[in-house]
């Protein structure tokens, strides 16, 4: 839990998502059984930056979820699109971090390389090097959805530190720029060589 980012570490965010003793992500449904036997735990945490949650930012979240059939919440259900995109060019708006632990560093591997597969086969992202001394660490950057005007631009890390995998997900303005997103990346991926389990 001590890896995860929190409101103190993004001034103006809140907690808009948290799965604690989580299931793998891309399994079905949180908490469910993993297909890893060697898979220990898992947390997932996400931010929302409050700037989306005024009254004229949420009317586009609201419009854009309803279009898509998800109910009205607190906070949006859905990736931010319309107005906050196109206003707030350079900024962050979501960060998603999940960190996963495994009994060996092989599986931690095997579940790392997967995850990279993955974001390989989104024709939308690129990837481009990322060097952490230490770990094994992998960065894609692209829009959300190529064919929307107004998607967010996202970066996506996994990281693998021995038995610990880390995967973010930094959302933003179509200009949000890896400067932005990489001291934030470095500071989790210190915080789990620092305190490996």
């Amino acid at each position: 839990m001590s890896v995860l980012a929190a409101e103190k570490d993004l001034p103006g965010f809140v907690k808009n998502d948290e799965e604690l003793n989580t299931g793998l992500p891309g399994r079905p449904g949180f908490g469910g059984r993993p297909s890893f036997t060697g898979y220990v735990c898992g947390h997932f945490r996400g931010l929302l930056n409050r700037v989306a949650l005024t009254p004229a930012n949420r009317k586009d979240e609201d419009r854009h979820a309803a279009k898509l059939n998800y109910p009205h919440g607190e906070l949006p259900y859905v990736p931010l699109v319309g107005r906050v995109v196109r206003t707030q060019k350079t900024a962050l708006l979501e960060f998603y971090e999940g960190a996963y632990q495994f009994r060996s560093p092989a599986e931690a591997r095997q579940f790392a390389a997967g995850s990279i597969g993955s974001n390989r086969l989104d024709d939308a992202l690129k990837e481009f090097p990322y060097r952490v001394p230490g770990t094994e660490a992998v960065a894609f950057s692209g829009a959300m959805d190529a064919e929307a005007r107004d998607a967010e631009h996202l970066y996506r890390i996994v990281a693998r530190i021995g038995r610990s995998v880390l995967t973010i997900s930094a959302q933003g303005g179509q200009e949000l720029s890896w400067s932005t997103v990489r001291p934030m990346a470095g500071t989790l991926v210190a915080r789990l060589q620092q305190s490996p389990p």
